[in-house]
This record gives structure tokens, C-alpha cells and sequence, in this order.
């Protein structure tokens, strides 16, 4: 028998099929760019889309689940900036209080 459970199987023939619905996409809007005046809006317009679909999503990697996405030099830097610049106070030292 099969080693993948069903679902990823299923999951995978999905995959494909979404890969060459776009991949016919882009081959037809090739095409009728290249051959056909009209429609070249839509046509990059397709384009477009199904580069977007195809092309993943940017993400930050992290080795580890504890780590920051500053550096340590960054924190550093807001350390020193910060604290000089909003006088280590929270509220206005001007303000009377009953």
C-alpha cells in the first residue's frame, strides 16, 4: 500500500493541478502578448496574478524561538537613544496634581 496518508496525497495532486492551471496562464498570456495587439492589459494583468501566486511569501527566519528581530546592536542603540530622548518620564512634569 501506499506509504502517505490519503490526505496528503490528495493535498499533492492538488498542488499540481493549481501549478499547471497558472503555468497555462502565463504560457497563453505569453502567447497573445507576443502575437495579438488587444487586450494587453489583461494579458499583463494575468501575468501579474500568476506571478504573484507562484512566487512566495518573504518571512523572517529564525534558528531559534526565542530570538529578537533586532539585533543586539539595534537594542543597544534604542537604549541609548530613547531614554534621553523622552526624559525617562512617562507623564509631563509640568502638570499640577491635586
Amino acid at each position: 500500500m501506499n506509504s502517505q496518508p490519503k490526505r496528503e496525497r490528495r493535498e499533492q495532486i492538488v498542488y499540481c493541478c493549481q501549478l499547471v492551471v497558472v503555468f497555462t496562464i502565463i504560457l497563453t498570456a505569453l502567447v497573445n502578448l507576443t502575437f495579438v495587439e488587444s487586450d494587453t492589459c489583461l494579458w499583463t494583468g494575468l501575468i501579474s496574478g500568476a506571478l504573484g501566486y507562484l512566487v512566495p511569501n518573504p518571512s523572517i527566519r529564525h534558528h531559534h524561538h526565542n530570538e529578537s528581530v533586532l539585533s543586539d546592536a539595534a537594542v543597544e542603540q534604542l537604549d541609548a537613544v530613547l531614554p534621553t530622548e523622552h526624559g525617562g518620564s512617562v507623564h509631563d512634569e509640568t502638570e499640577q496634581h491635586d
